[in-house]
């Protein structure tokens, strides 16, 4: 297994708390400040995806583009992590037959509330990757279940066994140049 970033321990740690959709994996602290809305509908023919950022007289467009870049990085960089962990066997995933029709959102529920009973108060951007739209589509419709390796994993801090292994060798390698230099030391003054 490779390092993980400290946003991609979380992710893992909300996979292996029990199965997870998508919108799901993100953390609190990174939708504080914004939702990211999905609409994937087939029948109308309508695809899209906005972010929508709260509205205040002292953002800047500045911020508005930092949040911006913020969501596109931090859904690239999970859905990267998801497709490293289902390469390596550590999740499964499925898709519910729920049907065709998605209108789903990643952010906090009481932002969307927000933004559902006072929409004039977001500021609404289309999501600037393109390149990202179709991967999203895949994956928002996707539920994911760890398996028991990935929940070993973070059972032992984030360390497969090989690695557990390896820094048990370390440490009897260490003791055992102790003990012979404290052995060595011993003799030399034994000896005077």
């Amino acid at each position: 297994m490779r390092p993980l970033s400290k946003s991609e321990k979380n992710v893992v740690k909300k996979l292996c708390e029990k199965t997870q959709s998508f919108s799901n994996l993100f953390d609190e602290d990174f939708l504080q400040n914004f939702i990211i809305e999905i609409t994937n509908d087939s029948i109308t023919k309508t695809y899209e995806i906005k972010i929508l950022i709260k509205r205040k007289e002292t953002y800047s467009d500045q911020y508005y583009h930092e949040q911006n870049y913020k969501a596109n990085y931090k859904i690239a960089e999970t859905i990267n992590l998801l497709n490293y962990l289902k390469s390596e066997a550590y999740i499964f995933s499925f898709k519910s037959s729920h049907g065709i029709t998605v209108h789903g959102f990643i952010g906090l529920n009481e932002l969307y509330l927000d933004y559902r009973d006072n929409p004039d108060k977001y500021v609404r951007y289309i999501f600037p990757n393109i390149e990202l739209y179709d991967i999203i589509f895949e994956f928002v419709d996707i539920t994911f279940v760890s398996t028991e390796s990935l929940k070993d994993y973070l059972k032992n801090d984030f360390r497969t066994p090989d690695q557990i292994i390896h820094r048990q060798n370390i440490i009897v390698a260490w003791i055992a140049i102790i003990i012979s230099i404290l052995l060595g030391l011993i003799g030399i003054f034994c000896k005077c």
